[in-house]
């Protein structure tokens, strides 16, 4: 230790022996007359530096300068031995501060000779520990409050050590117990918030018998919160002190699962089960009635004619509409069965233990429920629906087979006239995997050779003579055998596939016809043409392709129309036989007289030759009403500049009244069944049948001396063309005429 002159060495050794940095300081002047090595190493000079200093030169804050101003006045009033503590900041010889606790003793009388004993304590490590501390707990108190989770601190004996603001939200802690910091009364609200008292008790009871173990909970408050408690213990090295409680708000996560489980069972529109959960309620609530345990009944509603409103009234209105539509017809179902939309206008309605009456009566309250006229926007409407029915188990022991049998209901409801029901009948099944079957083996059967065209004669019945002859397409397969027109057409036009069939049928025709043509046979071909093939865009351009093709002038062709095609959108209709016919294609109306023509539509239309359907012909001449049709017809077609064709003349009588009313053509069995291309051929070149140009030309022989006589077996002389010629038009799509 260093002293200053004349300062006691008593001292020395004591203060030598202290860690901390201590000094003596006479009071009066508080000068340093002695320091140990620590002091003058925590006032970064050389001991002997210290000596004769002032001591507040270094410790100059307010409450150092009281102590010695206290110290200089007190003198013998501070007993030996009492002491002074306070915190100050030491400034060293460089200037740097740094906190120091500073206890300030007097000595005893007698040992201290008047002075005091300053010891110094460096508190900058443990100010900077406090204040990386501080810096910890406010970057622990930031995470709390800024995590989603609401947190609670608890120690082993339930004490709450700390919790944030989110904890507080979500338990709805009143704001006089967060002042109050009570933890008993916070404890108490706890218990009484939840719904579940006895299960909050027991979470507790988990928590003190298993420090060491993580815990998860639901809890479901009185408010209606409800809250995942995710316990963790909170561990000090290795051993628990207190838990851990994450709270987080599950409610409107449970909410969204709500919403998403019911959004995937139910339909956005109607509200009603979707297809899926129909599938499994019809499982699980018909009385299991698929396994053949029970009796349950399957009704499939289809509402009749819905793309109209949807055309009419636009998208918005009609969803509006199915959606009054399923309100009306769920409230004619009682609450044990199950409904669902399937898709689209469908809907599906199961019915537990029914039988066919409960279901035919569940039918007509369905029907009655749509009666009344429905209303969007000030615009009144019907809306009706058609229902297939079908009984399980004995149309089905499983869902797909009663939807599929309820499906085909369904049509046989819409086919009766609509706004009815059906039940299923499983022949009528048959016939349409029949339907469907026949339909495979066409589309097989044509490019595999198995079709064929036939020609049927038309005669002149002034003179007899041969007027055309009209394409016939047959079909002979290799496993069913011959099969009628009368049988595959009907499918072929339900199913799409008469446009092929059509366009082959006019191929082939026109390229014999051609043929024939360049022989000197100049009589047209005609060819059926279905509404399905007519309306088909690039139809016109397919004739005239055809025809281009073959080299067959335009006027060699007839296209046998259906009445169907003049009604619905006649406009359209009207402009493609504008193209046809400034194409020089002739225009026939197929079986006349049993469809929906006007007058007034059809001299609209540049339809050159009408057909009187064979069922008015049958019973002619007998038949009063049927000869009354026929002659109104052929005055008809008269007043209209055109010519008519009667089918299936079977009978002399037949033909004789036929020619005897005026009529201009006939074409049936009388003269001529269908016939092969090939025998057609032979018998014509046969000379069997002339046509009128060849009937104007006589054929004679040649005789041994000379003479020329009629020989029937002479080679034909060239003729000039039976029908009026038109310029061929280029090949594309000709510009209606108007």
């Amino acid at each position: 230790m260093t002293v200053a002159h004349g300062a006691p060495v008593r001292w020395a050794g004591l203060l030598d022996g202290l860690i901390d940095a201590v000094c003596l300081v006479e009071p009066q002047r508080q000068e340093i007359v002695a320091a140990n090595a620590a002091c003058a190493s925590l006032f970064g000079l050389p001991a002997a530096g210290l000596l004769g200093r002032r001591f507040t030169e270094f410790a100059t804050t307010p409450a150092d300068l009281a102590v010695w101003e206290e110290a200089a006045e007190a003198g013998d009033a501070w007993a030996p031995g009492d002491s002074r503590d306070h915190d100050s900041w030491l400034v060293d010889c460089d200037g740097r501060t740094r906190p120091v606790a500073v206890r300030v003793t007097r000595l005893p009388a007698g040992a201290g000779d008047g002075l005091w004993l300053v010891a110094l304590h460096d508190r900058g490590a443990e100010a900077e520990l406090r204040q990386q501390l501080e810096s910890r707990v406010a970057e622990l108190q930031a995470t709390m409050e800024s995590t989603a989770d609401g947190l609670l601190v608890i120690d082993l004996g339930g004490r709450l050590l700390h919790f944030n603001r989110r904890f507080a939200a979500l338990w709805r802690l009143p704001a006089d117990l967060l002042e109050q910091r009570d933890d008993e009364a916070v404890r108490a609200w706890l218990a009484r918030s939840v719904s579940d008292p006895s299960g909050w008790a027991s979470m507790h009871q988990r928590w003190d018998a298993a420090a060491m173990i993580e815990t998860r909970d639901l809890v479901q408050l009185h408010a209606g919160t409800l809250l995942e408690i995710v316990s963790r213990p909170l561990l000090s090295r290795g051993a628990p002190i207190g838990r851990v409680l994450a709270c987080r708000d599950l409610t409107e996560h449970q909410r969204s699962r709500a919403e998403i489980e019911r959004l995937s069972h139910t339909d956005a529109l109607t509200g009603l089960a979707n297809r899926r959960h129909f599938a499994e309620r019809m499982q699980h609530r018909l009385g299991n009635p698929l396994d053949g345990s029970g009796a349950a009944a399957l009704l499939l509603v289809n509402l009749d004619r819905f793309r109209a409103v949807n055309e009419s009234l636009g998208p918005e209105a009609a969803d509006r509409a199915l959606a009054e539509a399923a309100r009306r017809l769920r409230r004619a179902v009682d609450d044990g069965d199950v409904m669902a939309r399937l898709a689209g206008d469908e809907f599906a309605i199961g019915l537990r233990e029914a039988d066919a009456r409960r279901a035919e009566a569940c039918a007509r309250r369905l029907l009655d429920a749509l009666a009344p006229s429905f209303e969007l926007d000030g615009r009144p409407f019907t809306l009706t629906c058609s229902i297939g029915i079908a009984l399980a188990p004995t149309d089905g022991r499983d869902l797909e087979s009663l939807l599929r049998h309820a499906d085909a209901a369904v049509r046989r409801a819409k086919e009766a006239g609509r706004a009815t029901y059906r039940f299923y009948q499983p022949r009528r099944n048959v016939e349409l995997r029949d339907r469907l079957e026949l339909d495979h083996a066409m589309r097989q059967g044509l490019p595999g050779g198995h079709f064929r065209v036939d020609v049927q004669p038309q005669f002149d019945l002034a003179d007899g003579t041969l007027a055309g002859v009209e394409a016939l397409a047959r079909w002979r397969d290799p496993v069913l055998g011959e099969i009628g027109p009368a049988r595959f057409i009907p499918v072929a036009e339900d199913s799409g596939f008469i446009v092929e069939l059509g366009q082959w049928v006019l191929d082939r025709a026109v390229r014999h016809a051609a043929m024939w043509w360049r022989q000197g046979l100049r009589v047209p071909m005609s060819v059926n043409v279905s509404a399905l093939q007519f309306r088909h865009p690039d139809f016109v351009d397919r004739v005239a392709g055809t025809l281009d093709a073959a080299g067959l002038p335009a006027a060699g062709l007839e296209l046998e129309l259906t009445e169907s095609i003049l009604v619905g959108e006649a406009c359209e209709a009207l402009a493609r036989l504008k193209e046809l016919d400034a194409l020089g294609v002739r225009l026939a109306l197929d079986d006349f007289g049993t469809g929906y023509s006007s007058l007034a539509v059809l001299k609209r239309f540049p339809i050159s030759r009408l057909k009187i359907d064979r069922s008015f012909v049958a019973s002619l001449p007998g038949a009063d009403s049927d000869s009354a049709i026929v002659q109104a017809i052929v005055a008809m077609a008269r007043a209209l500049r055109m010519n008519v064709v009667a089918e299936g003349v079977e009978t002399e009588a037949q033909r004789q009244y036929l020619q005897d009313i005026g009529c201009h053509v006939m074409q049936g069995y009388l003269k001529a069944r269908p016939l092969s291309l090939d025998e057609f051929e032979r018998r014509w070149a046969g000379g069997e049948w002339r046509t009128a140009a060849q009937a104007a030309v006589p054929r004679v022989a040649r005789t041994g001396n000379g003479l020329k006589v009629p020989d029937r077996h002479a080679e034909r002389a060239p003729v000039a063309a039976v029908l009026p010629l038109r310029p061929r038009r280029p090949v594309g799509r000709p510009r209606a005429q108007s």
